[in-house]
C-alpha cells in the first residue's frame, strides 16, 4: 500500500468520524427539544378569565410582535407560512389564545368565538403581507419610470390644476399617513 493511499484512507476516517460526531450532536439537541417540549409545564385557561377580553389583548399582542409569522414558523419547524394549511394555522392560534387543545372541549372543538378571532387575526397576517408585496412592487414601478414620465401632470385636482405623478405620490402618502393616524386612535379607543 503506497503512502499516499494510506493518507487518503486516514483523511476519509477522519472526515467520517467528524460527521459523525456532528450528526450525534445534532441528533442529541433535537432530542433534547423535544424533550422540553413534551415536558414543559401545562398551561391552563383560568375558568374565570374573561375570553372576549382575552382574545383582543392577544390579537393586540399578534399586531405588536415585531415578527408574528415567526409563531408560526417556530411552530411547524421553520416552514414557511405560505406552505402552512390554513386550518392548521387558525387551530395552532386558537390553541396559543386558549392555551387548550381542541379536545378538551366538550364538543371537541374550539368555541366558534375562538376560531372567529383566530381566523380573523390569521386573515389580518394574511392582509398585512399583500400590503407589503403590492407596495414593493409599486415601489419598485415608480423607480423604473423616466424622470419626464413622472413629471407629466396626469391628475387634474380642483383646486391645484394638473399635478404631476411626484407631487400625486407626495399628496397619496400624506393621505395615507392621515388615514394610518386616524386608524391608530381608534384602536388605541378599542
Amino acid at each position: 500500500m503506497s503512502a499516499s493511499t494510506s493518507t487518503s484512507r486516514k483523511l476519509f476516517y477522519r472526515v467520517l468520524s467528524v460527521y459523525a460526531v456532528s450528526e450525534t450532536v445534532s441528533f442529541a439537541r433535537h432530542q433534547k427539544r423535544i424533550y422540553d417540549m413534551e415536558n414543559a409545564p401545562r398551561r391552563v385557561l383560568d375558568p374565570s378569565i374573561d375570553l372576549k377580553k382575552h382574545l383582543k389583548w392577544f390579537a393586540k399582542e399578534l399586531k405588536a410582535q415585531p415578527n408574528p409569522k415567526q409563531l408560526f414558523e417556530d411552530l411547524f419547524n421553520d416552514a414557511e407560512i405560505e406552505t402552512i394549511p390554513r386550518n392548521r394555522a387558525v387551530y395552532a392560534l386558537c390553541f396559543f389564545m386558549t392555551a387548550k387543545e381542541s379536545w378538551e372541549y366538550e364538543t371537541n372543538t374550539y368555541p366558534r368565538q375562538v376560531i372567529e378571532a383566530a381566523d380573523n387575526i390569521l386573515m389580518n397576517m394574511e392582509l398585512k403581507k399583500k400590503w407589503l408585496e403590492s407596495r414593493k412592487s409599486f415601489k419598485m414601478l415608480i423607480k423604473s419610470l423616466d424622470e419626464k414620465d413622472l413629471n407629466k401632470g396626469v391628475l387634474k385636482h380642483p383646486l391645484v390644476g394638473r399635478i404631476n405623478m411626484n407631487m400625486t405620490l407626495d399628496f397619496l402618502f400624506y393621505h395615507f399617513k392621515n388615514h394610518k393616524k386616524i386608524i391608530h386612535k381608534l384602536e388605541k379607543k378599542l
